[in-house]
């Protein structure tokens, strides 16, 4: 007998001994073994992003992209964003390809800079505010101007910033295109020093802390004329930071080698805006490419808003159509504060077009 409870004594020592399970994150209860919340099936409703082009029409655009080539940037940029006429301009593409995914027309708007003659820096301007099939506004637009002034990115950024408000409040992802042929400058409030005040290209000046802006010394000697980096940079990360996402695509040979202020300061802002990478095009076709490049990247965000609050906690998500089933990991996936809202990034959001769908959180 005493070996006997001598062998159950051991036992449940052993048993004691025994290394406890780490609590899966986010801790607490957990209603099944994996520490994930039980499985939940929910009706969602897909919702269209909203995208706000950014023009640079500054008076550069008018130059070739690079040499050899007869048509300026400006001429170049316009006939590759196209229009409805066109169905190989990027804008109509754009256009039917997110109303495709999302089974609902994307909103679509336009803000172009480029000053006149009274003012070479004044911020953009809302063309075509945010809305549904506008590729032939935008068209229509960008045909009638042209290019001149400065290059006042930061402040425009600011203006296509405001123009999705009114979008992101019906629950869009929200996104800016920033097209530009140089490095951003006209920040009257620049606040370097005089010694640190560099073009968009060399990095030199005219004379020490003048960056011209204009013809002559007299009209233009002034900060505007200063490589605006570090404004420009922070307000792309203030945007992203209110959940909007800028992708920004360099055109022209002008940008530069990789050393070159321009290209640094360009991939400056697209990480700060969120993208994988700077696009960069010095051609009609290399442009046209970067844009289906873009035109994919939009296509792996979705958002969803749902017929109840997700489960706090779970590993996958797969999306399901009439026709289409795909599974999403948790890492991809991101729940908005009520957990009525959930943003993915990955391919099935392009596998699985439609705009009713259903989402089981596993």
């Amino acid at each position: 007998m005493l070996r006997t409870f001598g062998f159950i004594a051991l036992a449940l020592l052993a048993a004691c001994m025994q290394p406890v399970a780490e609590q899966p994150p986010g801790g607490g209860a957990s209603s099944g073994t994996s520490g994930v919340d039980a499985p939940a099936k929910i009706a969602a409703t897909r919702s269209a992003p909203a995208v706000v082009f950014v023009v640079d029409g500054s008076g550069s655009m008018q130059d070739p992209a690079g040499q050899g080539q007869s048509q300026s940037k400006w001429q170049d940029l316009v006939g590759v964003l196209g229009g409805p006429a066109s169905a190989s301009g990027s804008v109509f593409q754009l256009q039917s390809a997110l109303a495709l995914a999302s089974g609902e027309a994307a909103r679509l708007g336009l803000v172009t800079f480029g000053g006149g003659a009274s003012d070479s820096c004044a911020p953009g301007a809302v063309r075509v505010a945010p809305q549904a099939n506008v590729a032939d506004a935008i068209d229509d637009v960008l045909r009638t101007q042209s290019p001149q002034g400065g290059t006042p990115t930061a402040a425009s950024l600011k203006v296509a910033g405001q123009a999705l408000a009114s979008a992101q409040a019906e629950g869009r992802a929200a996104f800016i295109i920033l097209l530009t042929d140089g490095a951003p400058n006209c920040n009257a409030q620049w606040a370097g020093e005089p010694s640190a005040c560099q073009d968009d290209q060399s990095g030199g000046c005219a004379s020490t802390g003048c960056c011209y802006t204009g013809p002559s010394a007299e009209s233009a000697c002034t900060p505007q004329g200063c490589l605006d980096r570090d404004e420009t940079v922070a307000t792309v990360g203030s945007l992203f930071d209110s959940d909007i996402e800028t992708f920004v695509v360099g055109f022209g040979a002008a940008l530069g080698d990789e050393g070159s202020l321009s290209l640094q300061t360009l991939d400056a802002m697209a990480e700060a805006g969120g993208a994988n990478a700077l696009y960069r095009a010095s051609s009609p076709l290399e442009l046209s490419t970067s844009l289906d490049g873009v035109r994919g990247e939009l296509l792996q965000r979705c958002r969803f808003a749902l017929a109840a609050a997700a489960p706090s906690r779970f590993v996958s998500v797969v999306l399901q159509s009439d026709t289409e089933t795909r599974t999403v990991a948790a890492s991809h996936a991101t729940l908005s504060a009520d957990r009525q809202r959930l943003s993915i990034d990955d391919p099935a959001c392009a596998a699985v077009p439609g705009h009713a769908v259903s989402l089981t959180f596993e």
